[in-house]
């Protein structure tokens, strides 16, 4: 999406909210979003991976396959954050980027 793509729901929500007499709510997170996209765009915008973690964990399982490890996807939450934990505590690399074509990481991801 585009900050012009994005704006134009908040403003109808604005605009919205003030003509039914919500200006307080308006006012609000909202006014304050809408400021940091006029003034920022879209490059503020936070990611949170967790929101949508299926690319996340097809890579790390190819990756965590590929090194003999087992499969990223089937460990359970514990495990999944132990090895992310225990690797970058670390000091050598997971991998080596000359060997990101023998992964088998789809291009997309």
């Amino acid at each position: 999406y585009s900050a012009s793509e994005l704006l134009e729901p908040l403003n109808i929500m604005y605009d919205s909210l003030v003509e039914t007499g919500l200006e307080l709510v308006a006012d609000g997170l909202l006014i304050d979003v809408i400021r940091r996209l006029k003034v920022f765009g879209m490059t503020l915008v936070k990611l949170d991976i967790r929101e949508e973690s299926t690319r996340h964990t097809i890579a790390m399982d190819a990756i965590t396959r590929h090194l003999g490890l087992g499969s990223y996807q089937e460990w359970d939450e514990e495990a999944r954050l132990s090895f992310l934990q225990a690797e970058l505590a670390g000091k050598r690399p997971l991998f080596r980027t000359r060997d990101l074509d023998t992964i088998g990481f789809d291009p997309d991801i």
